[in-house]
C-alpha cells in the first residue's frame, strides 16, 4: 500500500470535517473556557491563515487542555503548515487520552511512519486490525501486512548475509534496528550487541543496545550499558547516555555490572577502583588498579594510586619504579605529590621552587580527577563565572564546587571558589581553598591566592595592607579600620580607609577614590604651645595602585585633607592639598593567625611613605614579629592566639626627631574562631629609644602598652 496516498485522503478529510462532524463530537457539560479564542481559530483557518490558527488553538487549549476537540484540529492545522512532527505529538497526546479512538490511531501511525518512527508505526498498526470500524480496521490491516512483508523481506536478506558473513558489522546494525520496527527487542539486542562487539570504536551503537534493552523489560542489563556508554570517549554518546543515568553517583554493584558487560574497559575499571578507595576497600581498589595496569601499562594515574598502597605496604622495591615512571604525567599537581613523596623516600632529589604538598595528602588521588567529563567541569566553572559576576554568590558557590568535584587538580577552580566563598562571608572555607590555590604551579594563580591570605589574616598597621586582590570587575568597596590605645600618650588613637577601587583586568593599574580617617581622642597636649598628636583628619583623594607583585605594590594619590578640630582648622586652615604615595611590602612565614595547627611564624610589614604636607618628608616604616602561633583552642571556645616579639623600626628622609626610633617587646594577638576572619585584637608592651635626641623635652627612651583590634571588610 501507498502510504503517501492514504495520508493525503485523511489530511483532506481532516481538514474538511468540520467542528460539528460526529466524528469531533464529545459532550460538554459547561462552557468551553477556550471558547472565544477557538471561535477566532476556526476563522482563521476557514480563511486558511493558518500560522494564526495554530497560535489561537494553542491559546484555547491552554485555557481547556482537556477539550481533544480543539487539540485534533490544532494537529490537522499543523498538518497544513507542514509541521509534520508536531502533529504526530498532539495526535500522540489524544490518543494517550483516548485510546478507543481508531481514526486518529491510525493518522498517528501513518505520521510515525513517516516521521522515522516506524516501530511506533509497526505496533499500532498490528493493534488496529481488531479495531472496531471496518473501514479503521480494513485500513490498518492493508498497511500492516505491506509494512511487516517489507520488513521480514528485509530481515531475511540481512540473515542470509550474516550465514555468509557473520563478521559483517553494517548487517548486524540494520537487522538489529529491523528487529526493533517488528518489536523484538529481545532479538535486537542481540543484533546491537553482536555489532559493538565487532567495532567498539563506534560507542553510539550503544544507546540503541540500552533503549532495546530497556524495552524488552532487561533493566540491569540496560543500566550497565548506559554506564559504560556515558564513559566513552565520544563527547556526544556520553552526554546522551547521562540522561538516562540516576541523578547520583553509580553504587558498586553496578560498576560491576558495565565491567561485566564488557571487561575492556581500563578507564571505568580505574574509576572502581577509586571509588573501593574511597569506600576504604583497598585490597579490592588495588586488585582493581593492577588489572587497569595489565590492560593499559601507560595508564600513570593508576599507576601512581598504586604506588602509593603499595608504599604504604612497605613494598618499596615495586612501588619506587612505579612512581618514578608515573613522574611523566603531564598533570602537574600528581606530578608534585610524587615528587613530593620520593622525596620524602629519598628517592628523589627535591625540585627547586616545587609547590609544597604534604606527603600525608598523595596517598590517595581523589576519584573526581577521574573524571573524564572535563566539558561539565568547564560548563560548571563558566556557570560560576557567570553567577560570581551577577552577585548569585550562593549559586556561584555551589556551581565551582561541582567544578572542583569533577576536575578537582584545578587550581584555578579552587582560587575562583575561594573568592566566591570569601564573597560569601564564609572566610573560614574560603581561607582553606586559598591556601590550596597558593600552591598552583602557575605563579599567577599562586600569587593572587597569596595576596588574598594574607588580606584576610593580616592585622596590618598601614593603609596599603588592606589592597584587595579579588579578581573582581567593576567596582569594588573595601573598608579598614585599627582603633589603638596607647599608655605613653594617654589617647585612644583611630586609622581608617574607606575606598572604591575599579577593577579591570586589561588595566595596569587600579584607580580608586579614598577617603581616610586619622585621629585621637586627646586632640593636643599643652597650652601655649599646643603638639597635636595625630593629623585630626579627613583626607580625600584620587589615586592609583599597581597589583601585588610577590608581596610588593606602588601607591600614590593626591587630593585634600580636612582638619575636623577647630583649634587645628585654625592652625592649619579647613582644607589644604594632599599629595601622598608609596612602596608597601608584606611577608608571612609560618602560620597565620587563622591556621588551626600550631607552629612557629614571623612575618615583616614595610612601607615607604611620602607625604607632601610633612614638608615633603619620606618615612620608612618596618613592622617585625617572631613568636609561636598557639593554634585553635577549643576548651577556650575556639580561641586563636600568637605570642610573639616585636621589632619595630622607623626613620625619615629629613631626620626629625620624632619620626626615627625603635622599640621591640612582646605582644599577643587573638581572635575566636567565630569572628570574622578579618578580626583580630593586639595587645603589645614596648621598650623604645630616639635615635635622634629630641627637643621637645621629652624623653629619648620611653615604654608604652598598646591595646587595639584590627577590622577589614570588601564587597
Amino acid at each position: 500500500m501507498r502510504m503517501g496516498r492514504c495520508r493525503i485522503l485523511l489530511l483532506a478529510v481532516g481538514l474538511a470535517l468540520g467542528p460539528s462532524h460526529p466524528l469531533f463530537s464529545h459532550p460538554q457539560s459547561a462552557p468551553d473556557p477556550g471558547l472565544s479564542r477557538a471561535a477566532l481559530a476556526y476563522q482563521a483557518k476557514q480563511a486558511r491563515e493558518f500560522d494564526r490558527a495554530v497560535a489561537l488553538f494553542e491559546e484555547a487549549l491552554a485555557a481547556d487542555p482537556e477539550n481533544l476537540h480543539l487539540r485534533k484540529d490544532l494537529a490537522y492545522t499543523l498538518l497544513a503548515v507542514g509541521k509534520s512532527e508536531r502533529a504526530r505529538d498532539e495526535f500522540g497526546e489524544v490518543l494517550r487520552r483516548d485510546p478507543n479512538d481508531s481514526y486518529i490511531a491510525l493518522e498517528y501511525a501513518f505520521l510515525c511512519h513517516e516521521t522515522n518512527r516506524p516501530e511506533i508505526a509497526w505496533k499500532i498498526f498490528r493493534g488496529l486490525q481488531g479495531a472496531a470500524n471496518p473501514e479503521h480496521r480494513a485500513t490498518a490491516t492493508r498497511t500492516f501486512k505491506s509494512m511487516d512483508a517489507e520488513l521480514l523481506g528485509r530481515i531475511a536478506r540481512l540473515e542470509e548475509a550474516l550465514r555468509r558473513d557473520p563478521g559483517n558489522y553494517g548487517s548486524h546494525l540494520e537487522l538489529a534496528r529491523a528487529r526493533r520496527i517488528r518489536n523484538d527487542y529481545a532479538v535486537a539486542a542481540a543484533e546491537f550487541d553482536a555489532a559493538y562487539r565487532l567495532k567498539p570504536q563506534y560507542a553510539e551503537v550503544l544507546l540503541e543496545l540500552a533503549d532495546v534493552l530497556r524495552k524488552a523489560g532487561e533493566r540491569e542489563r540496560a543500566e550497565a550499558v548506559t554506564l559504560t556508554a556515558s564513559r566513552c570517549a565520544s563527547a556526544y554518546v556520553a552526554e546522551q547516555a547521562k540522561q538516562f543515568l540516576p541523578p547520583r553517583y553509580p553504587y558498586l554493584s553496578e560498576f560491576e555490572n558495565a565491567l561485566r558487560f564488557e571487561p575492556r574497559q581500563p578507564e571505568l575499571r580505574r574509576e572502581m577502583g577509586f571509588f573501593l578507595l574511597s569506600l576504604g576497600r583497598k585490597p579490592e581498589a588495588q586488585a582493581a588498579l593492577e588489572r587497569v595496569l595489565t590492560e593499559d601499562p601507560d595508564d600513570l594515574l593508576a599507576a601512581a594510586q598504586l604506588g602509593f598502597l603499595e608504599l604504604e605496604q612497605g613494598r618499596r622495591d615495586t612501588a619506587i619504579p612505579r612512581l618514578r615512571a608515573a613522574l611523566r604525567t603531564t598533570d602537574n599537581a600528581l606530578r608534585q605529590r610524587i615528587s613530593d613523596l620520593l622525596s620524602k623516600e629519598g628517592a628523589l632529589e627535591a625540585q627547586p621552587g616545587a609547590a609544597t604538598i604534604s606527603p600525608e595528602t598523595a596517598t590517595e588521588i581523589p576519584a573526581a580527577t577521574l573524571s573524564k567529563s572535563f566539558a561539565d567541569a568547564e560548563s560548571a566553572r563558566e556557570m560560576g563565572r557567570k553567577s560570581y559576576d551577577a552577585g548569585f554568590i550562593p549559586d556561584a558557590i555551589r556551581f565551582y564546587q561541582e567544578a572542583q568535584r569533577l576536575d578537582s587538580a584545578n587550581f584555578d577552580t579552587m582560587l575562583r571558589l575561594a573568592w566566591s566563598l570569601n564573597m560569601g562571608k564564609r572566610d573560614d572555607e574560603a581561607l582553606r581553598w586559598f591556601s590550596l590555590a597558593a600552591r598552583s604551579p602557575d605563579t599567577a594563580v599562586a600569587e593572587e591566592a597569596k595576596a588574598a591570605i594574607r588580606n584576610l589574616t593580616t592585622p596590618a598597621a598601614s593603609s596599603s595592607a588592606m589592597v584587595a586582590a579579588a579578581p573582581r570587575e567593576g567596582l569594588v568597596a573595601s573598608l579598614w579600620a585599627m582603633p589603638l590605645h596607647s599608655t605613653r600618650w594617654g589617647s585612644t588613637f583611630s586609622y581608617a580607609q574607606a575606598k572604591l577601587e575599579w577593577e579591570q583586568p586589561r588595566l595596569p593599574v587600579v584607580p580608586y577614590l579614598s577617603v581616610r580617617f586619622v585621629g585621637d581622642t586627646t586632640g593636643a597636649i599643652g597650652a601655649a604651645n599646643p603638639q597635636f598628636l595625630s593629623e585630626n583628619s579627613f583626607i580625600l583623594g584620587l589615586g592609583a595602585r599597581t597589583r601585588p607583585w610577590k608581596g610588593i605594590l606602588a601607591w600614590g594619590e593626591a587630593g585634600s585633607t580636612m582638619a575636623y578640630l577647630s583649634s587645628r582648622r585654625q592652625e592649619t586652615g579647613r582644607f589644604l592639598p594632599d599629595y601622598r604615595g608609596g612602596l608597601s611590602q608584606f611577608r608571612l612565614f609560618g602560620p597565620s593567625l587563622l591556621n588551626a595547627k600550631s607552629g612557629a611564624f614571623a612575618e615583616t610589614m614595610n612601607d615607604l611613605v611620602y607625604i607632601h604636607r610633612f614638608d615633603r618628608d619620606t618615612l620608612a616604616i618596618s613592622r617585625n614579629r617572631l613568636g609561636r602561633h598557639l593554634g585553635r583552642i577549643d576548651s577556650l571556645g575556639g580561641l586563636q592566639l600568637q605570642a610573639f616579639l616585636s621589632l619595630n623600626l622607623n626613620t625619615d628622609f629629613k631626620r626629625q626627631a620624632w619620626a626615627n626610633f625603635v622599640e621591640a617587646g612582646p605582644g599577643l594577638r587573638l581572635r575566636w574562631a567565630w569572628m570574622p576572619p578579618s578580626v583580630s585584637f593586639t595587645f603589645h608592651y614596648l621598650r623604645g629609644h630616639h635615635t635622634i635626641r629630641r627637643i621637645d623635652e621629652r624623653p629619648n627612651t620611653y615604654n608604652d602598652f598598646q591595646a587595639g583590634f584590627w577590622y577589614a571588610v570588601t564587597r
